[in-house]
C-alpha cells in the first residue's frame, strides 16, 4: 500500500485549518489507517486503486467515483481516530452511556416509542 500517497491524498481532503493538525502531521496513514480499514476491510481494494492512481483527489472523483468515495471515507475516518484530533474536537471517543432506572417512564409518558413497543422484538444475525 502506497501510504505516502494516502499521507499526500488525506492532506488535500482535510487541509490544516486553525488548531486541527494535517493529517499527514499526525501519522494518519501509519496505524490509524490499519485500524480504519481493520473496521472496513471491504475498502482496501478500492483504495489501492486510489494509491496507484496517482492523481489529486478531484481528479479520482472523476476517473473513479467508486475509489474516491472509500478514499474519502476513510480519511476522515482513519484522522478522527487519532487521539489528538479527538482531543481538539472535545470528543472523547463512545462510551458506556447507561440509562437510569426510571428513564423508561420519560420515553414511553407520550406514547413516543409506543410503535416500536407494538412492533416487538426484532432480532438479526449481525451481518445478516
Amino acid at each position: 500500500m502506497n501510504r505516502e500517497a494516502f499521507a499526500r491524498l488525506a492532506d488535500e481532503l482535510l487541509p490544516a485549518t486553525g488548531d486541527l493538525p494535517a493529517p499527514s502531521s499526525v501519522g494518519v496513514s501509519e496505524r490509524w489507517l490499519d485500524r480504519a480499514l481493520a473496521a472496513r476491510p471491504d475498502l482496501a481494494a478500492p483504495l489501492e486503486r486510489a494509491l496507484a492512481a496517482g492523481v489529486s483527489a478531484s481528479e479520482l472523483a472523476d476517473a473513479d467515483p467508486e475509489a474516491f468515495a472509500a478514499l474519502a471515507l476513510l480519511v476522515p475516518g482513519a484522522y478522527y481516530l487519532h487521539p489528538r484530533v479527538r482531543r481538539l474536537i472535545g470528543y472523547p471517543g463512545q462510551r458506556p452511556d447507561p440509562a437510569a432506572d426510571d428513564e423508561s417512564d420519560h420515553w414511553l409518558r407520550d406514547g413516543l416509542l409506543d410503535p416500536v413497543v407494538a412492533r416487538g422484538e426484532i432480532w438479526r444475525k449481525p451481518g445478516a
